[in-house]
């Protein structure tokens, strides 16, 4: 993971955008293997971290998924995934863990995920401007 990590931070150097995907928790979760996935997301973790560390405080970083993969269902469901961004213009809100329940009573609440990327927009300040 943190060669995945320093090859975003690279890329911020040059671009102004850089998505990542880590498949590994999604693959834990179809194999059911619970402890798999907790030390895929406790990884995840420790790379973020230290992604944060070497980032400016201008960058807008959105952790979310595209899907939940339950290990107890074994495939994906219907049940919505968490958001967090940090950066930018984000709101800072009281929410301190990365959970289903724990960020739904945060700042974003639960969203639609075709709301998402005019959010970051915004947050971005990059969002079009309309109205009066």
């Amino acid at each position: 993971y943190k060669a995945k990590g320093d090859a975003a931070l690279r890329a911020l150097e040059s671009h102004d955008f850089v998505f990542m995907n880590i498949k590994a928790s999604d693959i834990a979760g179809h194999d059911g293997d619970f402890r798999l996935k907790v030390q895929v997301i406790e990884n995840i973790d420790s790379m973020l971290a230290n992604m944060l560390d070497g980032m400016h405080e201008d960058v807008v970083v959105v952790l979310t998924a595209d899907h939940s993969t339950p290990v107890s269902v074994r495939d994906h469901s219907a049940d919505p995934v968490p958001v967090a961004i940090s950066g930018g213009g984000a709101r800072i809100d009281h929410v301190r863990e990365f959970d289903e329940m724990s960020v739904a009573s945060g700042a974003l609440g639960r969203i639609r995920g075709r709301d998402l990327m005019p959010i970051v927009l915004g947050v971005a300040d990059r969002a079009k401007k309309f109205g009066a």
